[in-house]
C-alpha cells in the first residue's frame, strides 16, 4: 500500500513539473513571436527626411548573423523605388537609411545618421539588431533567415507606409 502511494506521488510530481514546463515554454514562444513580429506604433521621424516623405531605416551590425541578409533585402527592395548612391538613398516616395551601428559606435562622425534616429533605435529596439522602421507606423526587431521572406515583408511594409502611392506597389 505504501509503495503504491509513493508511485502515485511521484506520478503527480512528474505531471506537475511537466505542466509547469509546458506553460513556461508556451509563454516564452509567445514572447519571442511578439518580439520578432512587425509592431504598429507612432514613431516620431521628424527631422529625418525633407519634403514630408516617409522614412525607412535599417539599423544593423557587422557582427550580426542575419544583418547581411536583411541589409541586402532592404537595399534591393528600396532600389525599386529610388537609387542608392554613395551610401545615400534618393527617391520621390520616401527616404531610406541603412545605419551600421558597429561603425557608428567606433566612430560616430564616419557614419551619416539623421537627427533623432539613434533615439528611435534606443527607444524601440531593446538594443537588438537588425532593427527596421517603416515610416512612422511600423517597426520590426530581428531578421527572417530567408531572403525571399525578408524581401516580401520589407516590400509589403514600405508600400503600407507610403499608402501604396508608388506604382511599384500595385
Amino acid at each position: 500500500m505504501r509503495r503504491s502511494n509513493l508511485y502515485v506521488d511521484v506520478f503527480i510530481v512528474i505531471i506537475a513539473v511537466s505542466l509547469v514546463i509546458a506553460v513556461y515554454s508556451y509563454y516564452e514562444v509567445e514572447n519571442l513571436n511578439s518580439l520578432y513580429s512587425v509592431h504598429s506604433v507612432y514613431i516620431n521621424t521628424s527631422g529625418t527626411c525633407t519634403g514630408n516623405l516617409s522614412t525607412m531605416m535599417l539599423f544593423y551590425s557587422s557582427s550580426c548573423p542575419t544583418c547581411g541578409l536583411e541589409l541586402s533585402a532592404f537595399e534591393n527592395v528600396t532600389s525599386l523605388f529610388g537609387l542608392w548612391s554613395g551610401g545615400r538613398f534618393y527617391s520621390p516616395y520616401f527616404c531610406a537609411y541603412a545605419i551600421n551601428l558597429t561603425q557608428y559606435n567606433q566612430n560616430a562622425s564616419s557614419v551619416f545618421v539623421p537627427a533623432n534616429t539613434i533615439t528611435i533605435f534606443n527607444k524601440l529596439s531593446k538594443g537588438d539588431v537588425p532593427f527596421l522602421t517603416f515610416g512612422d507606423h511600423y517597426y520590426k526587431i530581428g531578421g527572417y533567415y530567408n531572403y525571399s521572406k525578408d524581401y516580401a515583408e520589407i516590400f509589403r511594409y514600405i508600400c503600407l507606409s507610403i499608402n501604396n502611392s508608388a506604382p511599384q506597389c500595385s
